[in-house]
């Protein structure tokens, strides 16, 4: 990528996107960490009992039509009304079901206040309609800037929110609200800064070709969410709010940084790919360099959060969330697996073959409501093993869908994770010496300071002695983002 007029406007715009996330996430992050310290695990395993609905139809929304939009050639105007208003009359059929599905969801779980929470998160279907379009055509001309501004503005907007409500003493509802709020801001945002606008017209006739893409895309997105979210739809009917609070936080804070680069990078990637479609080999050969890269970052940086997570726990949650250690440790070993997914997906959406993203999202689910039906009898630290033993079969198979549609080795894939591994033994060892030996002589905070300094040292000296073709490639990365 790196090599043409593309590469350039990919390095810009993950540049715009991941400076952005930066600054969004510190300041995210640190809201959090006081709303987190003022609620209870109970609080966070209503809101993920809730989300595990709601969030379902606030994904496919837009029925996977922003895809269309992107991956299109070309788009018309009336294209482009026929889908704002099957947007429209889609997110009113969603707001409707889940307002008398509310009931029922809460029998499910058996908790009654659920009811009043998703009704009141119905709000944002009103939302989503007014900025499907915006957002998309900015994504289709990788204009990022836009995107980065307003998303850096509407997270904060929700999350200094929830902030606000927590320090009222309005638990779960200080989530409720900076949801709402941050939906209503990116429809706001995306509004005004459209360039044009588009009245709605109802019916299908122009986007029919559009709507076989989608289909399968938004099919794969259905399948995927569930593939998420099964843990909380099987765990949370059986282990109880406050058990699946601390899963759920444990899980979170293990995932943030899979979560934000599979923000960052497949908004990038997504459009970028499709513009290179024709020719698969420099498609592969970006697709392993990407995976290489990629594994340069999550390999270290999930050891250096395994040996941390105490400390972690300590310094930023307290004492009253000691009990997600383990499980954040358990999920820590899966998580470079499930950083493959984020080049995995818009890779195969990219070539149009939606259908095997699908196929993917399926197999997936299955696998892993099977682990996490056995995992239960563990409670929630079976559902950690759950993934662990459950993903190691979804990432194999991802890695034969690459073999057969982007024509590259099993061998090619594995080379990709050579250097990180080799370069991240020194961590490994540096880990264990200061778990077994320094433990409780250290204060937490100067510990996490002193191991993480001389990790990034040990593991970028490392990096440079074994792998000099890949030092080089990152400097020829910042040159040209200089010169561009």
């Amino acid at each position: 990528m790196v090599e043409s007029g593309l590469g350039k406007k990919v390095l810009k715009s993950l540049t715009w996107v991941g400076s952005a996330n930066a600054i969004s996430q510190v300041l995210s992050w640190a809201i959090t960490i006081v709303i987190v310290r003022h609620l209870s695990p109970g609080d966070f395993g209503l809101m993920a009992m809730a989300v595990a609905f709601w969030g379902f139809l606030t994904m496919i929304g837009d029925f996977g039509l922003f895809a269309s939009i992107v991956q299109s050639k070309e788009v018309s105007k009336e294209q482009l009304q026929e889908i704002f208003g099957f947007i429209i009359v889609l997110n009113i059929l969603f707001l409707i079901m889940t307002y008398y599905a509310a009931p029922i969801i809460s029998s499910y779980f058996s908790e009654p206040r659920l009811m009043s929470i998703l009704r009141m998160l119905c709000i944002v279907f009103i939302f989503i309609p007014f900025y499907v379009i915006p957002h998309s055509l900015l994504l289709r001309a990788m204009n990022f800037k836009k995107i980065s501004i307003i998303d850096v503005c509407c997270g904060l907007c929700g999350a200094f929110t929830s902030f606000l409500f927590a320090l009222s003493g309005h638990g779960v509802w200080s989530l409720v609200y900076g949801t709402i709020v941050h939906f209503f801001s990116r429809a706001v945002s995306f509004t005004i800064v459209a360039t044009s606008y588009y009245r709605p017209l109802f019916g299908i006739k122009q986007i029919k070709g559009m709507l076989s893409f989608s289909s399968f895309f938004t099919g794969s997105t259905i399948l995927r969410y569930f593939f998420f979210k099964s843990d909380i739809i099987v765990g949370g009917k059986f282990i109880g709010p406050d058990a699946l609070g601390l899963y759920s936080i444990a899980n979170q804070l293990s995932f943030a940084p899979v979560e934000k680069m599979s923000y960052i990078i497949p908004q990038v990637a997504f459009p970028a790919f499709s513009k290179m479609q024709i020719d698969l080999k420099a498609y592969a050969a970006n697709f392993l360099k990407g995976l290489k890269l990629l594994n340069l970052i999550f390999i270290p940086c999930y050891i250096v959060f395994f040996v941390l997570a105490e400390d972690i726990v300590k310094v930023l949650l307290g004492t009253k969330w000691f009990e997600i250690i383990l499980p954040i440790r358990i999920l820590c070993m899966i998580m470079p697996m499930r950083a493959f997914e984020i080049l995995f997906i818009p890779a195969m959406n990219g070539l149009g073959k939606s259908n095997i993203t699908m196929l993917t999202s399926g197999l997936s689910l299955i696998i892993m409501v099977c682990a996490f039906l056995v995992g239960l009898n563990w409670g929630y630290i079976g559902l950690c093993w759950a993934w662990v033993g459950g993903f190691t079969l979804v990432f194999t198979f991802m890695i034969g869908m690459c073999v057969e549609n982007l024509r590259v080795s099993a061998a090619a894939i594995a080379e990709t994770y050579k250097t990180p591994l080799i370069a991240s033994i020194g961590l490994l060892i540096a880990g264990g010496l200061l778990l077994n030996n320094y433990h409780y002589i250290i204060q937490p905070l100067f510990r996490i300071t002193v191991f993480l300094t001389a990790s990034i040292l040990l593991y970028c000296a490392s990096v440079f002695l074994i792998d000099r073709p890949i030092v080089a490639y990152l400097k020829n990365i910042l040159m040209l983002r200089k010169s561009g």
